[in-house]
């Protein structure tokens, strides 16, 4: 069990890892593409699993962000 501090540092802590990361190994990884000399086609392929990770990295971001509101509103101590 954790208390009602413990969870919401975790997801707070979860939720910015996530908003700093994504963005970081996006970029870096384009640029990795951009020096891997694939075929165009790969590379438009890669290029939209990176879209498809920001779309779903933002939902994700909801979610974890109701999650802490839920916590904070939340009349108990322990979850």
């Amino acid at each position: 069990m954790l208390t009602k501090k413990a969870l919401l540092e975790l997801l707070k802590k979860g939720l910015d890892g996530e908003e700093k990361a994504v963005p970081i190994y996006t970029k870096h990884l384009e640029s990795a593409l951009f020096w891997a000399g694939l075929p165009d086609k790969d590379i438009k392929e890669a290029k939209l699993i990176f879209k498809q990770l920001a779309v779903e990295s933002a939902g994700h971001k909801v979610i974890v962000e109701n999650l802490i509101s839920y916590a904070e509103g939340a009349g108990k101590d322990a979850f």
